[in-house]
C-alpha cells in the first residue's frame, strides 16, 4: 500500500470514529457530546429569528424499567427518537442528552413548531398502538422570535422549563 493511499485510509478512519464519538449507540441521534459542541458554538454568535430549542423527556420510564424490565424502557427510549426524527428531523438536529432526556436544535417559526409537536405526539401515539407500551413524552420548547435578544443558552433554560411544567401536569393527572 502507497503511503498516500495509506494517508487517505488513516484520515478517513479519523473523520470516522470522530463522527462515531458524536453519536449515541443506542438511538443514532447526536449525543451530549455533540450538543456540548454545538451549544458552545451557537453562544458565539447572535441567535436567528427561528432557532427553536426543544427539550423532550419520556414519561413513566422509571414505571416501565421496574414493572416490565430495562429492555421496554429501551424500547421507549428508541420509540422517542424515531417519532422526533420523523417529526423533527427536517428542521435542525437531535441528541439525545441523558438516559430519556432529548434535546432539538431546530430552525422553524415558532407557528410551525406547535403542529410539529402535535405530529410528534401523534406519532408517539401511532407507536404505542403499534408496539403495546405507552409511550409519551413532556415538551418544552422556546422560540428565539418569541425571545429577541436571548442566547441559545436563555431558550434552553425556558424550554426546559417548560417540559418540567408539562411533566409535572402529566404526574398530577
Amino acid at each position: 500500500m502507497g503511503f498516500l493511499r495509506l494517508k487517505t485510509s488513516l484520515s478517513e478512519r479519523i473523520v470516522d470514529e470522530r463522527e462515531k464519538a458524536e453519536i449515541d449507540a443506542m438511538t443514532g441521534l447526536f449525543n451530549r457530546r455533540a450538543y456540548t459542541g454545538d451549544m458552545a458554538q451557537l453562544t458565539q454568535i447572535p441567535v436567528k429569528n427561528d432557532l427553536v430549542y426543544l427539550s423532550v423527556d419520556v414519561n413513566g420510564l422509571k414505571e416501565v424499567n421496574d414493572n416490565q424490565g430495562h429492555e421496554a424502557g429501551d424500547k421507549l427510549i428508541v420509540g422517542t427518537a424515531r417519532c422526533m426524527e420523523q417529526a423533527f428531523g427536517d428542521y435542525g438536529k437531535l441528541y439525545r442528552v441523558g438516559g430519556d432526556e432529548f434535546v432539538g436544535l431546530l430552525y422553524a417559526r415558532c407557528k410551525e413548531i406547535e403542529r410539529l409537536t402535535d405530529d410528534f405526539e401523534k406519532r408517539m401515539k401511532a407507536w404505542s398502538d403499534e408496539y403495546g407500551i405507552t409511550l409519551t413524552a413532556s415538551i418544552g420548547y422556546a422560540c428565539s422570535g418569541e425571545y429577541p435578544g436571548n442566547r441559545a443558552d436563555d431558550l434552553a433554560g425556558i424550554a426546559d422549563e417548560r417540559m418540567y411544567a408539562a411533566k409535572a401536569e402529566y404526574y398530577r393527572i
